[in-house]
């Protein structure tokens, strides 16, 4: 009777329900009550026999069920599910010894792993924050080989040679690097810590710590990266330090793999089925997001700028160099651009080329307002000037290896339009004007609209000495109004007397309205 009320304690669960500090005792209680079947089934005659022992053992399986039901909803710290794992292999070492199957258990022991991953991503998570949060964004200066092995630990010998040539020596990255080598490092230790004794190849071993290193790439560094280049109170530089880091993250990552081969003692081209770290190649999505927002960034600063123009467009005061917001606003992309140097190329001369295209859109933005309605000569030279120094600008290459044509295209339109003005060949421009053709370098209505600006705002005040030097102003007025009148009508087949508006427009020419 005694005999078989210790068999219905072994095949219950009722124990499950204690505390995880209790599941030391249910197991070892398991594993007494076994000792004892089995020393029974040697010493004893039919007593005990093997077919009761397998039954019992079966019962006892079927009743624990799965790992993950079996006390788990209580232990959800990696030491607690490091502690289980554990327990649980040197209850399978023992009772393998009295010759019980116990390769279900570990293969819950592998299902339990994963849970075990899980659970150490989590506290991954918040120590890749915590490094994010204590990074200064700035390149680091390291002052001996010494010094840079320890900062970079298995990364080390992925570092330029030319780098290292001479110290102190200055690292495109900042700190945040070389912490997150060491925390990959730290987490493929604690990983390794429960995938061994699990009755598993080396093979299998490595395959388990590539695929859980593979999982916290893309499941929580990347979740991390993308989650701090959308804060919104990064600066441009920093988004810029995060997007060069993320570069040699990936640059860098095959170190990576040799640690782990270094801790499993199995290569990649050991077994088809160890798995490279294809998680680093995932950081792309943050890069694309680093581009977007050093774009967005670049955007914002430039229309700071722009917020300073003050432009009096009938000012009489001459000036032969470009404005002040226009200087600082260059000698500040200028200065910007050198901390592009470490950027992927694409990414540095896309944001220098989106720059451009900023630039020169605000220009003739500004240039074009319709609530301008008169404009002196001179106000034409100012505006003139800071387009010059922008054409200086880019003729300059800012970035290495960006195209000038893809940087003065943009002011192409507003060159055009000013030249257009100042040389006052209009005769030229009607001639060969085609209606409906989209690459017409200068909108006729545009043009018009400026030159409407030049027209005295009332018959009786307005002065054209400015302009004509000697010439009759009343004349100059009736011609330039002809000129306006044949450009509106040019994308409206405004054709007919074509010839007296293009000797009107020739007489305009050689009269010197050429401002």
């Amino acid at each position: 009777d005694k005999h078989a009320l210790r068999q219905e304690a072994v095949v219950s669960t009722q124990s499950t329900g204690e505390e995880a500090k209790n599941v030391v005792r249910y197991f070892s209680g398991v594993v007494g009550f076994f000792v004892i079947e089995n020393t029974l089934l040697h010493t004893t005659q039919g007593l005990v026999t093997h077919t009761t022992i397998d039954e019992l053992w079966n019962h006892f399986l079927h009743s624990l069920g799965s790992l993950d039901q079996f006390l788990l909803y209580k232990l959800e710290k990696p030491q607690q599910l490091l502690d289980l794992k554990l327990l649980l292999v040197l209850f399978c070492q023992t009772l393998s010894g009295y010759e019980l199957n116990v390769s279900k258990l570990y293969k819950q022991l592998i299902e339990l792993y994963q849970k075990y991953c899980d659970s150490l991503q989590r506290v991954w998570k918040t120590k890749f924050r915590q490094v994010f949060d204590h990074d200064n964004y700035s390149p680091l200066t390291v002052e001996s080989d010494i010094e840079l092995e320890t900062l970079m630990g298995c990364a080390y010998p992925a570092v330029d040679p030319d780098l290292v040539s001479f110290f102190p020596l200055h690292l495109p990255f900042s700190h945040l690097v070389p912490e997150i080598f060491r925390l990959m490092e730290e987490y493929i230790g604690a990983s390794l810590q429960f995938a061994t004794h699990l009755d598993l190849s080396q093979t299998e071993v490595d395959d388990l710590v590539r695929k859980s290193t593979n999982e916290l790439l893309t499941n929580t560094l990347n979740e991390c990266l993308l989650e701090l280049i959308k804060k919104e109170r990064l600066v441009l530089s920093q988004i810029v330090q995060i997007s060069i880091n993320t570069t040699f993250l990936q640059k860098y990552s095959h170190c990576m793999e040799t640690f782990v081969s270094s801790k499993t003692g199995c290569t990649v081209a050991d077994t088809t089925r160890a798995r490279d770290l294809y998680g680093l190649k995932m950081f792309v999505k943050v890069k694309e997001e680093a581009k977007t927002r050093i774009h967005a960034k670049l955007m914002e600063k430039i229309d700071e700028f722009f917020e300073l123009s003050r432009y009096n467009w009938m000012t009489t005061e001459t000036r032969d160099y470009p404005s002040d917001y226009m200087n600082d606003l260059l000698n500040y992309l200028k200065n910007t651009f050198k901390t592009f140097t470490q950027l992927e190329h694409n990414v540095a001369c896309g944001a220098c080329e989106a720059a451009g295209k900023h630039i020169a859109k605000k220009l003739y933005d500004i240039f074009v307002d319709p609530s301008i309605s008169q404009m002196s000569r001179v106000a034409l030279e100012i505006l003139d000037q800071d387009v010059i120094a922008y054409e200086g600008f880019a003729l300059d290459q800012p970035v290495n290896g960006v195209s000038q044509i893809s940087l003065l295209i943009p002011i192409q339109s507003l060159r055009n339009l000013i030249n257009m003005i100042k040389q006052g060949e209009y005769d030229k421009y009607i001639a060969e004007y085609q209606p409906g053709q989209r690459t017409q370098s200068v909108d006729p209505d545009v043009l018009a609209s400026i030159l409407e600006r030049f027209l005295p705002k009332d018959r009786q005040r307005f002065s054209f000495k400015a302009f004509t030097q000697n010439k009759n102003e009343k004349e100059m007025n009736q011609l330039l109004e002809a000129v306006i009148k044949k450009l509106r009508s040019l994308d409206h087949g405004g054709m007919e007397g074509s010839s007296t508006p293009t000797l009107i427009a020739r007489k305009l020419s050689r009269s010197n309205l050429n401002f």
